[in-house]
């Protein structure tokens, strides 16, 4: 699992020329206030999962 900044996700997350695998993106961290004045959570968790032959 690797944590990101929330609008920053790594550029290898699609890689349309690499092995199938699935990638599960979600939030976390710690609330931060937006400036539309709701509350964010300010990282994202990304979980690879690589098909084993």
């Amino acid at each position: 699992m690797t944590k990101h900044p929330r609008h920053q996700l790594p550029p290898t997350l699609l890689d349309p020329n690499g092995r199938g695998r699935i990638a599960l993106t979600t939030c976390t961290g710690p609330y931060v206030l937006g400036k539309d004045g709701q509350f964010w959570l300010s990282r994202n968790a990304i979980i690879l999962a690589e098909r084993v032959p």
